[in-house]
């Protein structure tokens, strides 16, 4: 049996590692192959897949665990489907990327106090696809490797946009299209491409792509800062002064409360300062969204780090408030009476570059893996419901337009 080969490309930052992310950045077999199973779940699984020889129909689970392999119990089974990865070709020098790297939007979270290893835009290396066995399903194996090429990357933050692949253009021609890739996926209802309009504005440059994609999404989470803003002015007893953002900076108060969803922004807001034992605001520029006691960005993926720069210390006036009293941690559960755990986002950022070079900024919705209805949400120890108003309202935003592979 002839492995499936093809060549492969980041077109944007990859911070993918192994045990020392910190000195060194890697590509490893076992990070596509956690990649290639969670396409199979997202797009529902292939259409029409049964066993080569007993003719039984695969469920998505089956499929998984007749290409993956399973562990349960004494029950376990080894899977059939091989990945080698080889011929790294790095374009430069490993990148050192911080939290003031552009965009910061994006970085800053995951970067936050620390520095990581990633490998640079338009670094390529060689994906050898083997069958262990007989029966080699190829052109499926084959849909699946285009799916990931095409919409797929690896590493942390790769669902903003980082580690975004593509197929080298002088191999493309060894994958399926897209679209064709996609016609063996029951995936109409689980996944929504969608792409932002004025795409001619970054045409072949990944990095403006990214900007925009991380300039669209903030401005969907955040209304910025609106009350005041905190400038220290004495190291030794960190006291300081306070501006005023309406007086002394009208034009971004201006844009804070002008952008699109200001409305389900300033409700998150609200509830996080009831989490803080503070009461809502008495006035707001513009009416929240929804009800007290109701929150929406969880939809959009946890942990969230909610922070209130604004809060004066409650015995000093002149400082501002310390860390422990003016953060909110959101969280999908409660551990040690503390909120925890993680939800990974929905709203995919995917920089994509078709046949002829383009480039194309993706938002791709994965409503199959949305926040599950009736599932509360945990701000410290205070739980909210959760209301997809926002995930929704983002998948039908002016900014975007249907993008059909």
């Amino acid at each position: 049996m002839k492995p499936l080969t093809v060549r492969l490309e980041f077109l944007t930052p990859c911070l993918c590692a192994g045990a020392t992310p910190e000195r060194d950045a890697e590509v490893r077999a076992a990070s596509i192959r956690g990649q290639l199973r969670w396409w199979v779940r997202t797009l529902g699984g292939f259409t029409e897949f049964k066993h080569p020889r007993t003719g039984e129909a695969f469920d998505v689970h089956g499929q998984e665990r007749f290409l993956f392999g399973a562990a349960a119990g004494n029950s376990g089974e080894a899977g059939r489907l091989l990945v080698q990865v080889c011929e790294i070709s790095a374009a430069g020098d490993q990148l050192l990327l911080d939290q003031t790297t552009s965009p910061a939007y994006l970085f800053s979270q995951t970067l936050r106090d620390k520095q990581r290893h990633a490998w640079p835009p338009k670094t390529s290396f060689t994906l050898r696809m083997g069958w262990r066995g007989a029966d080699f399903p190829k052109e499926r194996v084959k849909a699946l490797v285009a799916a990931l090429a095409h919409f797929g990357a690896l590493g942390s933050r790769s669902r903003r946009g980082l580690g975004a692949l593509a197929p080298m253009l002088d191999s493309a021609s060894t994958l399926p299209s897209p679209r064709e890739a996609l016609s063996h996926f029951d995936w109409r209802e689980r996944v929504c491409f969608r792409q932002l309009k004025h795409a001619n504005a970054f045409s072949t440059r990944s990095d403006v792509c990214l900007n925009a994609l991380a300039s669209w999404l903030q401005d969907q989470r955040h209304h910025g800062q609106l009350d005041r803003s905190f400038r220290e002015t004495d190291p030794r007893t960190h006291r300081g002064r306070w501006t005023d953002i309406r007086e002394n900076h009208p034009a971004q108060w201006d844009a804070s409360i002008n952008k699109p969803r200001f409305a389900y922004a300033r409700r998150d807001h609200n509830e996080g300062l009831v989490a803080l034992g503070h009461a809502r605001p008495s006035s707001d520029p513009k009416p929240p969204a929804g009800k007290d006691g109701q929150v929406f960005r969880a939809g959009l993926g946890l942990p969230i780090l909610q922070q209130f720069s604004s809060l004066a210390a409650r015995d000093d006036a002149d400082k501002q408030a310390p860390k422990e009293e003016r953060e909110v941690i959101w969280g999908p559960e409660l551990s040690e009476g503390r909120a925890s755990g993680r939800f990974a986002s929905p709203v995919v950022l995917r920089p994509h570059r078709d046949t002829e070079g383009k480039l194309h900024g993706l938002v791709i919705f994965i409503d199959a893996h949305k926040w599950p209805e009736g599932r509360p949400v945990y701000l410290n120890t205070t739980e909210l419901e959760v209301d997809l108003a926002l995930y929704n309202a983002m998948k039908s935003d002016p900014a975007l337009e249907h993008f059909m592979p």
